[in-house]
C-alpha cells in the first residue's frame, strides 16, 4: 500500500540565509526513513526519524538553492512486527509506503542586477543622434560588471502591434 505524505511551508518564498521550516504529515504513528533536497541532482540527504504524525524539519537556504530546491521524504515504517497473515485479504502487518515532495522557493532577487539608463536628450527628432549612459548594480546597490544591449524602438510602432514593454 502507498499512501501520500503532505507538507506545508513556513514561508511563500524563502531568501538565502533564512531557515525553511517543513511541517511534514506522516500517515504513520512512528516511522524512519530518507529526506533528500535535491535541485539538478542529489545535494544532501538526512536520516529522517518521524515520532509522530507531523513533525517540522529545518532546512538552510542557501544561496546556491536559488531559484528553488525540491525536498522529498520517504519513510516506510515496513511490516508490524507480531502480525499475522489470516485466509482473507487482510493482511495487517503488510509493508506500508508513503512519500512525499514539495517545492522550497528561493527567491532570485539576489541574482538579479538593476539597469539604469541616462540618455543624453528625452524627446528625439527624426535622424537625431544622442549618447546614452548605463549602470548597473546589484540586489545590494553595489555597481557589478555587465553586459548589456541596447534597442532604440518608436514605442507608438510597438504600441500598433500590442507590443508590452517588458521590465
Amino acid at each position: 500500500d502507498k499512501q501520500d505524505m503532505t507538507f506545508t511551508l513556513s514561508k511563500k518564498e524563502y531568501q538565502p540565509g533564512d531557515v525553511a521550516k517543513v511541517l511534514i504529515r506522516s500517515p504513520f504513528d512512528r516511522s524512519v526513513g530518507i529526506l533528500a533536497i535535491e535541485r539538478n541532482g542529489l545535494l544532501e540527504t538526512r536520516r529522517l526519524e518521524l515520532k509522530g504524525r507531523n513533525h517540522v524539519e529545518e532546512i538552510p537556504i542557501q544561496d546556491f538553492m536559488i531559484p528553488g530546491v525540491r525536498v522529498s521524504v520517504a519513510p516506510p515504517p515496513g511490516r508490524a512486527k507480531g502480525a499475522k497473515v489470516s485466509g482473507s485479504d487482510k493482511d495487517t502487518g503488510r509493508h506500508m509506503a508513503a512519500v512525499g515532495r514539495i517545492a522550497l522557493p528561493v527567491s532570485t532577487a539576489r541574482r538579479g542586477i538593476k539597469i539604469a539608463i541616462h540618455p543624453s536628450k528625452t524627446v528625439l527628432n527624426t535622424g537625431e543622434t544622442i549618447s546614452v549612459a548605463l549602470t548597473s548594480r546589484d540586489w545590494q546597490g553595489k555597481p557589478v560588471p555587465a553586459r548589456v544591449v541596447v534597442m532604440v524602438v518608436d514605442e507608438g510602432a510597438l504600441s500598433l502591434l500590442g507590443f508590452k514593454t517588458p521590465d
